[in-house]
């Protein structure tokens, strides 16, 4: 997985592979670090992960605000499909089922699981 940095300065994992695409959005107990393990699965397919990671959380400026969430999550969201990826898989787990809800009610996504 490499960081990226989105347009808005916050940072995001990413792992480039295959053709779909899983947006994660992590639990409130730790930062993209702490649930690397969760992606093995996806990656192990051969698909494309992009882990958000929260304001305030890891290297992240800011407060956590449902709002700030939801908002980065569509810069993730949106960060995958200009880079050319249709079929888009939203994953939350705890409480990055809520930011997951957030941004399926704003975008299309191809699948939602809600953990």
């Amino acid at each position: 997985m490499k960081e990226v940095v989105l347009s808005s300065g916050q940072y995001g994992w990413f792992f480039e592979k295959g053709k779909t695409a899983i947006l994660y959005f992590h639990g409130n107990t730790g930062q993209n670090a702490d649930f690397v393990g969760f992606l093995e699965p996806y990656m192990k397919k051969g698909w494309t992960v992009f882990m958000a990671e929260y304001p305030g959380y890891g290297k992240n400026t800011g407060k956590p605000s449902e709002k700030e969430m939801i908002k980065n999550g569509i810069e993730a969201y949106d960060f995958l499909k200009k880079k050319g990826y249709k079929d888009v898989i939203i994953h939350g787990f705890s409480i990055g089922t809520g930011v997951a809800l957030g941004v399926a009610e704003k975008r299309t996504p191809k699948a939602l699981v809600l953990e």
